[in-house]
């Protein structure tokens, strides 16, 4: 899959090249079987120039995918490329790649002719913090649905290059149903790629303390979004939070009147005030936040809960207490290391079902 921070490169290449009216070539990965340093969705742009931006693979395929970039732009002809690495034996391109997997990758020219799709619709759902889904024609004998169309929802059913399709055609509910960046096979004669793009994770920190400088750096390096919240206006101080979407100086007690709290898939409470912590975890308890994390040792977290009522059991299946991977971190930057590393985790869906207060975590001082 695309990941944000990949997406944040792309999309900014994307819209310096369109500014100068320059054509890219978006080189997708449609699908791969057995072992692959990307997974399908992943995505990569190569400038009229050859410039490239991201991988597909380790580094070992990126020269030949230049070669067939440039061949695009002066076809402009969209083309499917396969890569099968599975032969330990064989030397790819002579630098022994390693990867053995199979690739299979869709190169098309993304330029003012197509309307910059797709990736002109993935910039209007980055900017308006919403997921995307497209379909991308990598195979087809269809004069109306040619190779390289991008098929979208529309109000009226869906649409492939803005012009709408047949309500029976199949398509909409593939579209709508599909499984997250799959290829599909609707007849011999028409392959399509359902690309998904979820929108911008967007993580609160309640606290502005020294610690939370690096933590939102971090936040902003994975190409998430960023508030930072806190009662004290020394602490919530943009110019310490360059990175930061918002930062909100406003009474602990009245968080949840302040901001809107659906709107965010994890929360740190880290602002080493014990009443202000107190009232960030209340309020948290009665919201649907997936990942909820408390900086502080487990004696510190002990206390707090203690003080809690019906909002413990709100709160234990979600609560990261201490929050953060266990890597042994110290420093600040290090502990925004271990809690990055561990809403990532969480975001990917790879912690355990069912996990309550996390016990193993960062044993941070408060």
């Amino acid at each position: 899959m695309l990941h944000h921070s990949q997406l944040t490169q792309l999309l900014a290449v994307y819209l310096h090249e369109r500014s100068a009216q320059r054509p890219l070539v978006l080189a997708t990965l449609i699908a791969t079987q057995g072992s692959s340093y990307r997974k399908a969705g992943a995505q990569m742009l190569f400038t009229s120039d050859g410039t490239q931006t991201s991988l597909l693979s380790g580094g070992c395929l990126e020269s030949d995918l230049r070669e067939h970039a440039m061949q695009i732009l002066a076809d402009g002809l969209p083309r499917r490329v396969r890569y099968d690495l599975r032969n330990p034996d064989d030397d790819v391109f002579g630098m022994g790649s390693g990867c053995l997997g199979a690739l299979d990758i869709f190169m098309q020219v993304v330029s003012h002719e197509n309307g910059w799709q797709p990736l002109a619709q993935l910039h209007d759902s980055w900017q308006q913090h919403r997921d995307a889904r497209s379909g991308m024609v990598v195979l087809s004998h269809h004069p109306d649905l040619p190779v390289g169309s991008i098929i979208t929802a529309a109000k009226d059913g869906i649409a492939a290059n803005g012009v709408l399709l047949p309500q029976d055609s199949g398509i909409l509910p593939l579209l709508h149903s599909a499984a997250p960046n799959s290829l599909h096979t609707l007849a011999d004669d028409l392959h399509i790629f359902f690309l998904d793009t979820p929108a911008q994770p967007q993580i609160l920190l309640l606290g502005g303390g020294m610690d939370a400088r690096p933590l939102a750096k971090l936040i902003n390096f994975m190409g998430w979004r960023c508030t930072v919240y806190d009662h004290r206006q020394t602490y919530a101080d943009p110019v310490h939070f360059p990175d930061a979407e918002r930062v909100v100086c406003s009474p602990s007690e009245q968080l949840s009147s302040t901001i809107s709290l659906t709107e965010f898939q994890a929360a740190i409470v880290m602002s080493h005030h014990l009443t202000a912590d107190l009232n960030y975890l209340r309020q948290l308890a009665q919201t649907q936040i997936p990942y909820l994390g408390l900086l502080g040792p487990p004696q510190r977290r002990d206390r707090l809960l203690a003080r809690l009522d019906d909002e413990r059991s709100l709160l234990q299946p979600r609560l990261h207490a201490p929050v953060g991977l266990n890597i042994g971190a110290a420093t600040p930057e290090g502990i925004a290391l271990s809690i990055v590393a561990e809403v990532q985790q969480a975001l990917e869906c790879r912690q355990e079902t069912g996990a309550v207060i996390n016990p193993a975590g960062q044993h941070h001082q408060a």
